[in-house]
């Protein structure tokens, strides 16, 4: 039994691995809201991977191995690596375009970097302005001591009308994801 567990994760070691070189190779193309294409090995196919109650794929390995185990194909996880991805490029874009490299007491735009200021959220970059000699971090939202990426998730999710709850789940699962990559 544990010869098997033991193959069974190499086998889900090796899957993510193809995953990624799949994506290496080309971005899946989204036909709607639950479908996608992923090219395969040859690149001339690709193989339709839906998600609506659960993941399946038209693949055959997914047919013969993966469906009745309860596993995922390589494509079902290049899709999933693909959309955690895409999730985290949104949020990395929408915070990095909030903020401008100016001075937040006097506008000026001749600062420079003068250090690092190492706080509960980890390292930031301090900056000094040369107009009125002041020191500053520049945060995208100001007063506000936590994450802004965090931030920024947890209010689209709110404004998308997901409950409390599926809020927290989400922000756990992203907060694993953002650890592991």
């Amino acid at each position: 039994m544990k010869h098997t567990i033991q193959y069974l994760k190499n086998f889900s070691k090796w899957r993510s691995q193809r995953a990624r070189d799949i994506l290496r190779l080309g971005n899946p193309s989204q036909i709607d809201e639950f479908t996608y294409l992923v090219p395969a090995s040859n690149p001339d196919y690709k193989y339709k991977v839906t998600h609506i109650d659960s993941w399946t794929c038209e693949c055959p390995d997914f047919k013969e191995r993966c469906k009745d185990n309860g596993l995922y194909c390589k494509h079902i996880k290049a899709i999933q690596f693909f959309m955690k991805l895409k999730n985290k490029t949104e949020v990395d874009d929408l915070v990095t375009d909030n903020i401008k490299e100016e001075c937040i007491y006097c506008n000026s735009k001749e600062i420079i970097k003068r250090g690092v200021r190492t706080s509960k959220k980890g390292n930031q970059q301090r900056y000094f302005c040369k107009s009125c000699n002041k020191r500053f971090i520049l945060n995208p939202i100001k007063y506000i001591q936590l994450d802004a990426k965090k931030i920024c998730l947890v209010m689209d999710l709110y404004f998308k009308g997901l409950s409390l709850r599926d809020i927290k789940d989400t922000l756990n699962q992203a907060t694993k994801v953002l650890e592991d990559t």
